[in-house]
């Protein structure tokens, strides 16, 4: 589990400096119970949560499980600089427009062409890439598959 934990933070830790500017750091929540449509992490304009149990129930990888942290980074950038903001009324806005007030929270073929999750997916990679180059993290360790309990 610390090993984990320890790869979590320095991918965290690294990614915040690069891209952060002058937005305070989020917090990192480990949770170990299962959520709705077996998500992976969520990222706010604080926090960045990833759902281990989805983890494990689906048997990822530390590479999957790194690829979560960049995309939820990106979502809290999203957050942190206006691009992304919801409304008291469930109303999204994606860099200032209204967008189509849909079932975002079912993670479906909806959910998944909203643009917010189309720029997380595109920055995961950049942010992923980035990480390989400056060596954050170690290629011969991603194929391990995510088994701990963190409690």
């Amino acid at each position: 589990m610390e090993e984990y934990k320890s790869l979590c933070n320095k991918v965290l830790n690294f990614l915040h400096q690069k891209y952060g500017g002058e937005v305070a750091k989020p917090s990192l929540i480990l949770t170990d119970f299962p959520v709705r449509h077996n998500m992976l992490g969520e990222g706010s304009s604080d926090d960045i949560v990833l759902h281990l149990y989805s983890f494990k129930e689906r048997r990822l990888t530390a590479h999957r499980l790194t690829e979560a942290i960049c995309h939820e980074y990106r979502h809290f950038i999203q957050w942190n600089t206006g691009m992304l903001d919801v409304m008291s009324n469930d109303d999204h806005y994606w860099k200032g427009r209204k967008i189509k007030n849909g079932d975002y929270d079912n993670p479906g073929k909806e959910y998944l062409s909203a643009p917010w999750e189309k720029d997380a997916r595109n920055h995961e990679r950049i942010y992923f890439k980035t990480l390989l180059k400056a060596r954050v993290i170690n290629p011969s360790k991603l194929n391990k598959k995510v088994k701990f309990n963190i409690f």
